[in-house]
């Protein structure tokens, strides 16, 4: 994990994958951005985005998505980066 103060969040990065995400507090909402979500898949329908890229999954409430769906989604991302 790594702080990005420009970002206003922070950033994990895998040894062989490299950057998977990023997290983003903001003042109702935490966004956990996948810079190559649109890849990834979904079956929970949890990213939300269009762009040909990225993805994000926007946490309103604690508890309001099952950990593992946010595991799910960030091994995918560690696989399709390591690929």
């Amino acid at each position: 994990m790594r702080a990005r103060p420009g970002w206003h969040g922070f950033g994990y990065h895998h040894p062989q994958a490299g950057h998977l995400c990023g997290v983003f507090p903001r003042e109702r909402t935490v966004s956990l951005f996948f810079e190559h979500g649109a890849h990834l898949p979904d079956p929970a329908s949890i990213l939300t985005g269009s762009g040909s890229r990225g993805r994000s999954v926007v946490v309103e409430r604690a508890g309001q998505l099952p950990a593992d769906q946010i595991i799910a989604l960030i091994d995918a991302a560690a696989d399709h980066r390591r690929a």
